[in-house]
């Protein structure tokens, strides 16, 4: 799939995602909204909404530009676009099912790496080997700055 329509077709799931995920918190009281619908200011809601939209979206380029950095580092011989397209692409369980309380995402999260490895391998012509590694080492290093930053900040507070 072309990245444009790639792009266009995670845009309307993003989208179905982020509305879904607003109401349900409005809904079932949940981060932002937890002090019900009733007292939760409309500005509120839409920032939410926006948040998770701008935030998917960011994230989802993020993954894929270091996903295709690692994928070449590794002998991988894709393109960004395809590398973008089966990023975008491997979103969908996510964004489907993530919206659901506490199930949704546990399962949507390894169902959409799983798609994500499958779809680096075939991109870049790489092993599942290497494959895993390229997707899994850009969110390890991520994953350990986070938890470095936290131990920083952790003494200021």
């Amino acid at each position: 799939m072309p990245t444009s329509e790639a792009l266009v077709y995670y845009l309307q799931v993003v989208m179905a995602y982020a509305f879904l995920t607003t109401v349900v918190g409005l809904l079932t009281g949940t981060a932002l909204f937890s002090s019900g619908a009733a007292q939760t200011p409309p500005y509120a809601v839409v920032l939410y909404f926006f948040g998770l939209l701008l935030g998917s979206c960011a994230w989802a380029l993020f993954l894929g530009i270091t996903v295709h950095l690692t994928s070449r580092a590794l002998g991988g011989s894709g393109s960004m676009k395809e590398t973008l397209s089966a990023c975008l692409l491997s979103f969908t369980p996510l964004m489907v099912t993530g919206w659901i309380p506490l199930i949704g995402s546990y399962i949507a999260d390894i169902w959409s790496l799983s798609l994500f490895v499958i779809g680096i391998r075939e991109v870049h012509a790489l092993s599942t080997r290497r494959a895993v590694l390229a997707v899994v080492l850009p969110l390890a290093l991520l994953f350990t700055l986070l938890v470095l930053t936290f131990i920083y900040l952790i003494p200021t507070l």
